[in-house]
């Protein structure tokens, strides 16, 4: 039986995006009405989150807007009507809740704002070559040089779902000297993301993410800044992190008596270079022979706010800062030299907030080493 709650009772409250009711996470629907009990809006939830439909009305009755959740992120198709019944904006979103297209009317129905915000967000060059362009060839064991027309391939190369110019992008990757050099990314094919990391000569390097198609982490790794991997996470179907190889170095908390610090600026354990995990209440930093060398996670309330690699002179690849609903706000992609070669930043819809910058945009990394 399906409860119905005002959403203004007391019992019912929010804790990081999650709504509970009395303490465990709501499973129903919620209704506001007005004072003359006019029902104004009706969404519902499960297991604390909005799932499936939300549907909103003017006082009169007139419809406001209406669309759907999904894992308590706006999903599919949404509508948005003027108090006299006309449709002024229509918006759809992909799977993990970012927002893939945007229309907007005026009040007399004449289109204004007709934009594609997923390919927005996807940093195309003007120069990039088409995966299928006949004059770029990959090598075979993908350990090898890359060419295009019969030269080492300097650039960007993008691939198009159904095979055609004008699909959809589903994969973005820079080349240098002809080889995978850069951020590279792919998307399914509604426009979830599917995997990013950056390469360094061939070899991923830093925190290398791939998602299942509901915006979840399906596989992480982390490598140092020579492309060597560390560890590898797998997040199985009850959601739990398996991490491999298993964890056999010491995790101490940071005020630990025994850790100290040399004059080099490395920090020791009991007298020795340090190899293992430092944590306080809200980071933590993996080391490597006295260096942080490894994953840094930062926290808030027991949910993962900021992570990425560090080398022991810097950041290296791929570096996400999250919302509390758990989707990526802002990201930075930086090569083995601690160079920033790509930021993006989404607002709450999902869509891309501000301008893309970084070295890679430009096209110039080659002249630039």
């Amino acid at each position: 039986m399906s409860l119905f709650i005002d959403i203004n009772d007391p019992e019912l409250t929010t804790v990081d995006g999650r709504v509970y009711y009395r303490s465990e996470p709501f499973t129903g629907e919620t209704v506001e009405y007005l004072p003359d009990f006019t029902e104004i809006e009706n969404t519902s939830y499960e297991n604390g989150y909005r799932e499936q439909s939300c549907t909103a009305w003017y006082p009169d009755g007139t419809r406001r807007h209406s669309g759907w959740y999904r894992r308590g992120f706006k999903y599919d198709d949404w509508r948005y009507w003027s108090p006299d019944g006309t449709l002024i904006q229509e918006d759809n979103y992909d799977t993990s809740g970012y927002l893939q297209h945007r229309k907007r009317w005026d009040s007399a129905g004449v289109l204004i704002e007709d934009f594609d915000a997923a390919a927005l967000a996807k940093p195309l060059l003007p120069s990039a070559v088409n995966h299928k362009d006949p004059g770029l060839v990959y090598d075979k064991n993908h350990d090898g040089l890359n060419t295009y027309h019969g030269r080492p391939f300097t650039g960007q190369a993008v691939g198009y779902g159904y095979n055609y110019a004008d699909g959809p992008i589903v994969e973005i990757e820079w080349h240098l000297d002809g080889y995978r050099d850069g951020p590279e990314f792919a998307w399914h094919w509604d426009g979830a993301r599917d995997h990013a990391w950056v390469n360094d000569r061939g070899n991923p390097i830093g925190l290398q993410i791939t998602w299942n198609q509901d915006g979840t982490p399906q596989h992480r790794e982390i490598a140092d800044d020579s492309g060597k991997t560390l560890r590898q996470q797998r997040r199985d179907d009850n959601g739990e992190l398996t991490t491999y190889p298993a964890e056999t170095h010491p995790d101490l908390a940071h005020d630990d008596p025994t850790l100290t610090a040399a004059e080099s600026g490395a920090l020791q354990h009991n007298g020795r270079p340090f190899t293992g995990r430092v944590h306080t209440p809200t980071y933590i930093q993996d080391y490597r022979d006295g260096y942080p060398d490894g994953l840094y996670t930062e926290s808030v309330r027991g949910k993962v706010s900021h992570e990425g690699v560090n080398s022991p002179t810097g950041p290296i690849g791929s570096w996400y800062r999250y919302r509390p609903d758990g989707r990526i706000s802002e990201e930075h992609h930086y090569d083995r030299h601690h160079r920033l070669l790509l930021r993006r930043q989404w607002d709450e819809d999902g869509a891309l907030a501000a301008p893309m910058t970084g070295l890679a945009l430009q096209d110039n990394r080659k002249a630039s080493e």
